[in-house]
């Protein structure tokens, strides 16, 4: 096991290329081990409509699924997880842009939030040098 440190400000090597959970599903584990959906919706318990979703990106990898992936599979939870919130930020940033039906106010829902005692009321500035992740 590999471990980090969760901090605000971590990311994942933008040289990397981008890969659904289905893609890395598919090709780094399925493929190479000769498994098909079926048989690997009865390891892990996963109905095989949800795997065939994930493999054609039509449905994502919920912590449930992760946890029962990586029981199979042996990897970790977070692995799958870590993989879908990084397709899915991606993907948002490349989304066009829609305008809110109504704007927010952010300063008065801020001011409605209780704030921790010993917090300072704000976190560490990220800032990439890096331009943005693109596919």
């Amino acid at each position: 096991m590999e471990l980090i440190t969760l901090s605000p400000c971590v990311d994942v090597d933008p040289s990397l290329r981008l890969r659904s959970p289905g893609e890395v599903l598919l090709y780094d584990y399925m493929s190479p081990a000769a498994i098909k959906p079926a048989q690997l919706a009865r390891r892990t318990g996963i109905p095989v409509g949800h795997i065939k979703d994930f493999l054609i990106d039509a449905r994502p990898v919920t912590p449930r699924n992760a946890i029962r992936l990586a029981a199979v599979l042996h990897t970790s939870a977070l692995y799958w997880l870590v993989l879908q919130a990084r397709y899915d930020l991606v993907r948002e940033t490349q989304a066009p842009r829609r305008l809110p039906a109504r704007s927010l106010d952010v300063g008065a829902s801020m001011g409605r939030l209780q704030q921790h005692p010993e917090a300072s009321g704000h976190g560490p500035e990220c800032h990439s040098k890096d331009p943005p992740i693109t596919s």
